[in-house]
């Protein structure tokens, strides 16, 4: 995913968001459980993805990346240096996630799509 065109600035924002929240507060290493809550459009969209999906691509993205994992040039300018791959945003290992509430919502506008999520840990 950290290679991925249509994945990056999706994991740049998501990382940028949860940093600042964190107000620079370290990463959650133990017992951590994570609310989320993802508005996806209208039912009728079928290109929505599944719920798993996104709760893998969050709980990665707010991990490191393996250190082997290689990375485009897209995190090395400016905008992506700071939340960079190799760097741990607000999970030191997703293997520490004991509990995981997750709702897919269905909102009225095509145009109306949103997650939130709350992350709890020591």
């Amino acid at each position: 995913m950290w290679k991925k065109a249509i994945e990056i600035p999706r994991l740049i924002a998501l990382r940028t968001n949860v940093l600042s929240a964190l107000a620079g507060a370290p990463p959650l290493c133990r017992n951590i459980s994570i609310i989320l809550r993802i508005c996806v459009g209208p039912r009728s969209n079928q290109n929505v993805g599944d719920l798993d999906n996104f709760i893998t691509g969050i709980c990665d993205g707010l991990q490191a990346a393996h250190a082997l994992t290689p990375v485009v040039e897209k995190w090395t300018d400016p905008v992506g240096e700071s939340v960079h791959p190799h760097k741990t945003i607000a999970i030191q290992d997703d293997a520490e996630v004991i509990s995981i509430d997750a709702k897919k919502l269905f909102c009225l506008k095509e145009s109306e799509h949103w997650y939130s999520i709350e992350l709890i840990g020591e």
